[in-house]
């Protein structure tokens, strides 16, 4: 949520039977039991089933989350699980249904805030992943320098 300003009920959803997949990863590849990301940040899609508007829509990964994805899944390779497009991109512990559900991502989410000390709810990870947004718009306009009268233009 913090690199990616995804929803909780994006991750999983209420019934734990539909979210998002490795195919809407489309800059991740998956080879010779590792996990490649093409490019950094990469791309997620979020179907439209999955947009609390309804409406398909994209935001991106950082590379640290990227990292951290690539260790999760390879360590699911490494138990022999076969991965395919249609795999679910987060598990729940014990899979009586193949997607976690989103009262599961919220608890493990607070439950790691908790430990860090602080009270949060987990929504303010989003919030996170907003203000670095702003922030790195801002880095962008400020070092984005427009051509002046003393350039000639």
């Amino acid at each position: 949520m913090a690199h990616s300003g995804l929803r909780i009920s994006t991750i999983g959803n209420y019934l734990g039977n539909d979210r998002l997949t490795v195919g809407d990863f489309p800059e991740m590849r998956i080879e010779n039991n590792q996990v490649i990301f093409e490019k950094t940040p990469a791309m997620v899609v979020v179907r439209s089933c999955l947009s609390k508007a309804g409406h398909q829509y994209f935001t991106f990964l950082s590379e640290e989350e990227c990292e951290y994805l690539k260790d999760y899944l390879e360590e699911r390779l490494r138990t022999g699980e076969e991965l395919t497009s249609k795999s679910p991109m987060i598990t729940p512990k014990v899979r009586m249904k193949p997607f976690i559900k989103a009262t599961n991502v919220g608890d493990m989410i607070r439950k790691a805030i908790r430990k860090s000390g602080f009270k949060w709810r987990p929504y303010v990870l989003r919030a996170c992943f907003d203000t670095q947004l702003i922030l790195a718009e801002s880095k962008r306009a400020h070092h984005k320098r427009l051509p002046t009268v003393l350039d000639g233009a």
